[in-house]
């Protein structure tokens, strides 16, 4: 006698659970990776960035025949601020410059835990307006005894706009140990409540610590 092979069809119950499982588990890993994808792109951009202006420092001081640019430009006085900041800008594929209308009406960056920030704090401005041509944009200031760069690793267009995300401050007396030298947790904590919160998370990003747990990383830690 031939067997005949039965054929079983899913009936509608059957397919909705699976549907409503395979949601579940969507629902649970999707934002997951989601944030991991948002870390890396802005981890990505800021070594980018980084690595920009250390190769800009390396250029200014080769071709200036000294071993510490911002030290130069800091002896040279408040008079000749100008013309080292325009050397600094000329290593970098500037292609526009943000408007005084939309740079005065462009919001501050966050700090470090989300809340809002000042945006000015002795003449030094948080919001850099050199566009650079991969979108990111920069800002130098000189002053008679330290050197200030903020950089947004993808301009003032896109997100999150927080700093020690994706914009970052370096304030150093010196081209050496680049960014070592400010690195107070309280200036870049998740519990801090100083308007300059933010402010020292270049050094924590670099070397990729969390300056909350400083036995966790950096970059796997930020939270949206």
């Amino acid at each position: 006698m031939n067997n005949k092979l039965k054929l079983r069809a899913f009936t509608l119950a059957e397919i909705l659970i699976t549907l409503g499982i395979i949601g579940v588990i969507a629902a649970m890993t999707i934002p997951t990776l989601v944030t991991k994808y948002q870390i890396k792109v802005l981890q990505a951009g800021f070594n980018r960035m980084d690595k920009q202006i250390r190769d800009a420092l390396v250029e200014l001081q080769f071709e200036n025949n000294t071993d510490d640019f911002f030290k130069m430009a800091s002896n040279a006085g408040l008079a000749q601020n100008t013309r080292y900041s325009e050397m600094f800008y000329k290593k970098f594929n500037i292609t526009d410059i943000l408007s005084n209308k939309y740079f005065q009406n462009m919001e501050c960056p966050k700090g470090y835990s989300g809340k809002e920030q000042e945006c000015l704090v002795n003449g030094f401005y948080l919001k850099p307006r050199q566009i650079l041509k991969d979108g990111a944009t920069i800002y130098f200031l000189i002053n008679s005894w330290k050197s200030y760069i903020c950089f947004d690793t993808n301009g003032p267009y896109k997100g999150p706009n927080r700093l020690g995300y994706d914009t970052f401050i370096i304030i150093t007396r010196t081209a050496k140990n680049l960014g070592e030298e400010y690195n107070d947790p309280e200036y870049c904590s998740v519990n801090s409540d100083s308007t300059q919160n933010g402010w020292s998370c270049y050094y924590y990003a670099k070397n990729d610590i969390n300056p909350d747990d400083t036995t966790q990383r950096y970059w796997e830690n930020l939270k949206f």
